[in-house]
């Protein structure tokens, strides 16, 4: 069974893209709700325990089979909530990396509501999960693993379903820079237009040639699926081979998270 682990390094991306958002968003608003209050690591033991934590959990749960997927991305969830590695945005770090790590190994969660996810990460930090509405999840199994750790694997099995065809939000400031490292060239908006180019040589002279253009009137703004199909086909790539970086899909996690992490940031 193929498992993906979520690096260190994926989860310091995570930290630090939240803690992107919500400054420019305590800036922008001039709203002390959106500051934080410390970025980066407070104790790196505590920060790779808590990565570390799905090797261990791999190595002595192979017994629970197909489910293990399930509990590798639940204990770095539950690790990084109670090692409390940050000077802040522990909770809000915890949950992108576990939207992270289901969506790398293949799925995401259904129509579930968010302020559940809010409660689920509320009660983990609360140490509330046994005796919560939470509690229901709680199954035994013939190998030691924490009670906690039981609900929260057993939760998201439940909640989830497979990632199927969905593509992932992104912005136009995005696609103009994984365009450019792709050798194409975005420009605008003008009259409400960006136009996408590739670059050509023609007698040994470059120029530009536009494959693809569509509305967009601020830069800022999400692009539709159907755009993001229409251009990954106009350039020859598939939209997984154009989306394909861990940055913008932590960027698209968050956008479309973004009030469950706003939530959790005044908890």
């Amino acid at each position: 069974m193929n498992i993906v682990i979520i690096s260190p390094y994926d989860v310091l991306a995570a930290h630090f893209l939240i803690a992107d958002y919500f400054l420019s968003k305590a800036f922008s608003t001039n709203a002390t709700s959106y500051y934080v209050g410390g970025v980066g690591i407070k104790d790196i033991n505590m920060f790779l325990s808590s990565t570390d934590r799905q090797i261990n959990i791999i190595n002595y749960a192979s017994s629970l089979g197909k489910t293990l997927k399930f509990f590798v991305s639940a204990t770095l969830f539950w690790g990084l909530i109670k090692n409390h590695p940050f000077h802040d945005a522990n909770k809000r770090t915890a949950t992108l990396s576990l939207l992270l790590s289901l969506w790398k190994n293949g799925y995401r969660f259904k129509e579930v509501n968010q302020k559940t996810l809010e409660k689920l990460a509320l009660r983990t930090a609360e140490n509330t999960l046994i005796k919560s509405e939470f509690s229901k999840y709680y199954k035994k199994y013939n190998i030691t693993i924490h009670r906690e750790l039981i609900i929260i694997g057993n939760f998201i099995k439940k909640n989830v379903i497979p990632l199927g065809r969905k593509i992932p939000s992104i912005r136009c400031e995005t696609l103009k820079r994984l365009l450019a490292e792709k050798g194409y060239v975005m420009k605008g908006p003008e009259n409400g237009k960006v136009s996408i180019y590739k670059k050509e040589r023609f007698l040994f002279r470059p120029y530009l040639k536009r494959v693809y253009q569509f509305k967009c009137i601020d830069m800022h703004r999400e692009i539709s699926k159907r755009v993001i199909k229409e251009i990954s086909k106009a350039i020859g790539l598939s939209v997984n081979a154009l989306l394909s970086e861990d940055i913008l899909l932590l960027e698209s996690l968050i956008g479309d998270y973004k009030m469950l992490l706003e939530r959790l940031a005044n908890k």
